[in-house]
């Protein structure tokens, strides 16, 4: 009975939102996208908007870094083993690699290191459990697209 009134409710929300929307879509003059430019990259259209206030690539990794860090400081109490450690489970599973990052991350509200090896001829993306150290997954990532991470 009481997930019965939770669907029912759920459902009112969902149909005042869609109502909200289409009142919004029809008294605002946005354009469609058919009307924005369009851009192909990597095999993809994208369409391209443009606002007045533009910001230096510059301010914009500073902004990306200080989240990254503050999300580190928010979630590194939680990890039961250190980066350095997690880096050495890394290296211990690509053999002959070097550690280029590794970060914390959460996946489905599980946490686990990312580190981003690289080989000569190769880069890595290993995932490491932050609890036990235990490599979780691996893959191995294509050199032209994901040179300019590195």
């Amino acid at each position: 009975m009481q997930n019965t009134s939770r669907a029912k409710r759920t459902l009112l929300h969902m149909a005042a939102s869609i109502s909200a929307i289409a009142v919004l879509s029809a008294t605002t003059a946005l354009p469609s996208f058919a009307e924005t430019e369009r851009h192909v990259h990597f095999g993809r259209e994208h369409h391209v908007t443009e606002s007045s206030v533009q910001v230096p690539q510059e301010s914009v990794n500073q902004a990306m870094q200080a989240a990254r860090d503050a999300f580190n400081r928010v979630l590194a109490p939680f990890a039961r083993i250190t980066p350095e450690a997690a880096k050495a489970s890394a290296l211990k599973e690509v053999k002959g690699s070097q550690v280029q990052e590794i970060t914390l991350h959460v996946m489905r509200q599980n946490l686990v290191y990312i580190a981003l090896l690289t080989k000569p001829d190769a880069r890595y993306m290993v995932i490491i459990d932050a609890g036990n150290g235990k490599i979780l997954g691996m893959r191995q990532m294509h050199m032209k697209h994901h040179t300019k991470h590195f």
